[in-house]
């Protein structure tokens, strides 16, 4: 799921109206229009989505934007992921927020980067409001149950708390997210220069970049080396 200073999952179906997103509250509904699908997916519909069209699905949903560089540097890792676990019935779906008229740069964009899960857009930007986003891009997973929680970050800007809780953690522009099969996560921070990771017991460690931009440490610790704007 990656905001600029944390990272969400849901895991509870949703009801109802949405007062304020936090950890413990229901992902709310959204409302986009399909724009570009992969292969996978068939041809686009005319029609708009809701989140009632994945009932049933787990769903990692991306807010994202075509004149965002970290979008454009996650977007790799987010294909990556969807090749990986959409056999394990992973549903991804990435809604652009981009301004309206901007239905060819996005499946330009998509073209481009050969990504192959579901493409959405709303022109609105109701649903960066709706899930209260504090910037792009921001990833939610949403499952069978619904309830919004963070796994990552406590909402400060920064790079600060590794060997304690991942969710009192301070995360620095976060661009990426890598689960594995060993229930670890792996994120790129862009704005800190390095990569953590998420232990299966919720400790966070770093695990390359020593926080300065550049491209320095062959040879050294990968904690030691310089990592120039880590993304996916």
């Amino acid at each position: 799921v990656v905001t600029a200073v944390a990272v969400v999952i849901a895991t509870k179906f949703f009801d109802g109206d949405l007062a304020q997103v936090e950890a413990g509250s229901k992902a709310p509904d959204f409302r986009a229009v399909p724009v570009a699908l992969g292969a996978a997916h068939g041809a686009a519909t005319i029609g708009p989505k809701t989140i009632a069209d994945y009932k049933g699905q787990v769903v990692l949903l991306n807010i994202w934007a075509t004149w965002c560089m970290p979008c454009r540097a996650e977007m790799p890792s987010l294909e990556r992921l969807n090749r990986e676990m959409r056999s394990e019935g992973l549903k991804i779906v990435a809604v652009s927020i981009a301004n309206p008229g901007m239905e060819q740069p996005i499946r330009d964009f998509a073209k481009e980067l050969g990504l192959d899960f579901e493409i959405l857009y709303d022109a609105t930007g109701r649903i960066r409001d709706d899930y209260q986003s504090s910037g792009v891009p921001e990833t939610f997973i949403i499952g069978k149950d619904g309830i919004i929680r963070t796994v990552a970050g406590n909402g400060v800007a920064g790079s600060s708390g590794d060997g304690a809780s991942a969710t009192s953690a301070q995360l620095n522009y976060p661009s990426a997210v890598v689960p594995t099969a060993q229930g670890e996560l792996y994120i790129a921070e862009y704005g800190g220069n390095r990569v953590r990771k998420v232990l299966a017991g919720g400790t966070i460690q770093t695990v390359a970049g020593n926080g300065l931009g550049g491209y320095g440490g062959d040879g050294r610790p990968a904690n030691e080396a310089r990592i120039n704007g880590a993304g996916g």
